[in-house]
């Protein structure tokens, strides 16, 4: 009796331990100080996620949030409002009159900065700061082109989350690995360009990275900032989550601690009803209906009259109903043209862990519903072999998508089948036996690398011999040409490789490579013999084991959205599959918008340049021409089929940080290898020494000659 009530005891304080486990919640500051309505639902996002899973947070905003609960700690900057006024940086009108530059990287870095300095000084930040007694698990601080927030950090000493709300970007990868290669990566802001660039634009691209460097420097230092006191903790990020998706980006290689969670912010099981007047307008449109926004930030309020005018003669002039998001009242409207103030998308939350093996099945899966997944194939492939490099078999006989699989963690060779070459300054070969980063081991691997490229190329031309001679035959059989080697070997749509960022290094990989290490363990493990199983049951100290072996866009009818190009929008509009017009007006809506129509499903119109009649002409072409919707639908597809939901990702992520400590596995070696050594500016330096010395001593030694011939004729003579 008293055996079995000391069972039971014990079992219920196991339940209660369990219990206690599942229970336990985490402290985070969340940082969104930026006075824009589209930064405030991005942070709403985190609010809603992180509460949903039980953490507590603290939340400093310019924007009072609109979520309750008791886990919620509203920080309100007010002041942050009246520093940046949204009404006045980002009117319309000026916009198009040119008498407002959004584009340029000085006034962003300026103002970037003005908030972030407002931000830590206020009075509520300072009181935070200097309380002893406050502590968090972590900081999710907002990048927007200012890396200060990283000081907070260091200041609560726990890990740091920076949350991007643009694609990948220089200078937002820099904090935790390397600014990309500006000969296929395209900046944001400055510049319209989507690769593969021409010579011109990967001249602009350089010159773009280089003075964005210079300013950021000049940004901090001429406000009195230590700049390497600083890098301290500017690179202490952990992980970067950024309101990215490779369907509405490009498929750049990205660090593995650059986690895209894109489209987090739609709340799917909520979506709120429409109002009955609008809904009945949707309802009852015989030729379907198009939707025209602006965002968040630009108003349409502020458009000249002109342009509103034209605007709605145009519209009068359509068969399909118009719903035009518009602040103020408009009179005189046609039939077809509703004035709505559209309430703005909520937010959502799901859960993430995905086994090995089922993320296996996800992506093969997912290269056959995406057509051979072309939206992850990388811009580098573009770029010929002067200004970057780049290889497939039997799928040239059998004409479909092509997955290769690797039995081992990703190595330079392996990664330029579907990228680029990995830099052999910071990339142990896996078949090196010493793992050394030391000045010895870098020339070393820069040997073997340069060696190995040259074997490649020379058993090309024997490789095309076999190749033409193995599957000649079977590709005619077929009725199919077969592609020379060097086009065939690049064409993979996919890679999935047998490791994982815990068993090996952190390597800046391209988005087509997904590691899938341990998807051969299955899940039911099977029970050991019976002897064995004694053996090891009945073993009082241990086994040693030894073995060498959005709210208009859901409605069906939505035919069209006339939209600024913002990402949220591009996100939403892949969610439900539905055509734009892009109306780009600052920041990264000209890229977004360009990307879009290179892809197929846009249009783009250039207010206040074009005339209002082209807008016409672009809405009769994406009506009549089936194409556009098509692949909105099929982009659609590559943007749903995911393993997880973007936001059970989100919380995922924020929770792995805290439980790994700062997630110290998951950061770049690049980091830790200075600009001299990547470019073996070191070796450059020895080799000139050893060239100097050798010239020094060849030039004294015949000067040395010369003398001892000369006395030796004298001697003659």
């Amino acid at each position: 009796m008293c055996l079995c009530a000391r069972m039971a005891g014990n079992f219920v304080v196991l339940v209660l331990l369990s219990l206690c486990a599942f229970c336990y919640s985490y402290k985070f500051l969340v940082i969104f100080p930026i006075p824009g309505k589209s930064h405030s639902i991005l942070g709403e996002g985190y609010l809603r996620h992180l509460i949903n899973a039980g953490h507590e947070v603290t939340y400093l905003t310019a924007i009072p949030a609109k979520i309750s609960s008791p886990k919620l700690r509203n920080v309100v900057l007010e002041s942050n409002v009246e520093y940046f006024a949204i009404d006045k940086a980002f009117d319309i009108a000026k916009i198009i009159n040119k008498e407002i530059f959004l584009n340029e990287y000085g006034h962003i870095l300026d103002a970037m900065f003005g908030i972030a300095n407002a931000t830590i000084f206020h009075p509520k930040v300072q009181e935070l700061i200097m309380d002893d007694k406050e502590n968090f698990d972590a900081i999710i601080a907002e990048w927007m082109f200012n890396d200060l927030y990283s000081a907070f950090s260091a200041v609560f000493g726990c890990p740091l989350i920076w949350s991007s709300s643009v694609n990948a970007h220089p200078m937002l990868l820099s904090v935790i690995d390397e600014a990309p290669n500006p000969a296929y990566t395209a900046d944001l802001i400055q510049s319209a360009s989507v690769p593969p660039f021409s010579f011109v634009e990967r001249v602009e691209q350089l010159w773009i990275l280089l003075r964005m460097k210079y300013l950021q420097c000049t940004a901090v230092s001429k406000r009195g900032k230590s700049l390497p006191s600083y890098k301290a903790v500017q690179y202490n990020g952990s992980i970067v989550l950024a309101n990215a998706h490779v369907a509405t980006g490009e498929a750049m290689r990205l660090p593995m601690n650059h986690i895209n969670i894109g489209g987090y912010h739609i709340n799917e099981s909520s979506i709120i009803p429409l109002p009955q007047e609008l809904q009945s307008a949707m309802d009852n449109s015989k030729h379907g209906v198009i939707y025209f926004s602006m965002g968040t930030v630009l108003k349409s309020r502020g458009l000249p009259d002109s342009i509103k005018k034209g605007l709605i003669k145009i519209f009068s002039e359509l068969k399909y109903t118009v719903i035009w998001k518009f602040e103020d009242k408009l009179s005189d409207l046609p039939k077809n043209l509703y004035r709505q103030v559209v309430k703005e998308l909520s937010l959502i939350y799901h859960d993430r862990p995905v086994s090995p093996g089922a993320e296996l099945v996800h992506w093969v899966e997912h290269v056959v519903k995406t057509r051979g997944a072309l939206h992850l194939r990388s811009p580098a492939l573009h770029v010929p072999f002067y200004q970057k490099l780049y290889l497939d078999l039997f799928s040239e006989v059998f004409g479909c998508p092509l997955i290769w699989f690797s039995s081992m963690e990703p190595h330079s060779f392996l990664l330029s089948l579907i990228d680029d070459h990995l830099s052999p300054a910071y990339t142990v070969f896996n078949w090196d036996r010493q793992y050394s980063l030391d000045f010895y081991g870098r020339v070393k691997h820069l040997y073997l690398f340069l060696n190995l490229i040259f074997d490649k190329w020379k058993l090309k031309d024997i490789d095309e011999i076999i190749y033409r001679h193995a599957y000649k035959s079977a590709a005619q059989s077929r009725g199919r040409k077969l592609s020379p080697l060097h086009k065939v070997k690049y064409n993979a749509s996919l890679m999935l490789g047998n490791s994982h960022v815990s068993s090996g290094e952190s390597f800046t990989l391209p988005q087509s490579y997904k590691p899938i290490g341990g998807f051969h363990i299955p899940d039911e493990i099977e029970p050991l013999p019976k002897n064995l199983q004694d053996i090891m049951d009945k073993s009082t100290n241990g086994v040693i084991y030894f073995s060498l072996g959005t709210i208009l866009q859901t409605h069906p009818n939505t035919k069209l959205f006339i939209t600024h190009g913002g990402l949220l929008s591009t996100f939403e509009v892949l969610r439900f599959g539905v055509p734009i017009i892009g109306i780009p007006m600052f920041g990264d809506q000209f890229i977004n918008v360009n990307r879009a129509v290179r892809k197929g499903f846009a249009k783009r119109f250039d207010l206040g340049q074009e005339p209002v009649n082209v807008l016409i002409d672009h809405i009769k072409e994406i009506l009549r021409n089936p194409s556009y919707r098509e692949k909105a639908k099929e982009l659609s597809v590559a943007y749903h089929d995911r393993p997880v939901s973007p936001g059970a990702e989100l919380v995922h992520w924020v929770e792995h940080v805290v439980k790994t400590r700062g997630a110290p596995h998951l950061r770049s070696p690049a980091l830790h290898v200075p600009f001299y050594q990547k470019l073996y500016l070191d070796l450059l330096v020895l080799l000139l020494i050893i060239f100097s010395a050798f010239l020094f001593v060849t030039i004294r030694a015949l000067s040395l000659f010369r003398n001892n011939s000369s006395v030796i004729e004298k001697k003659i003579q």
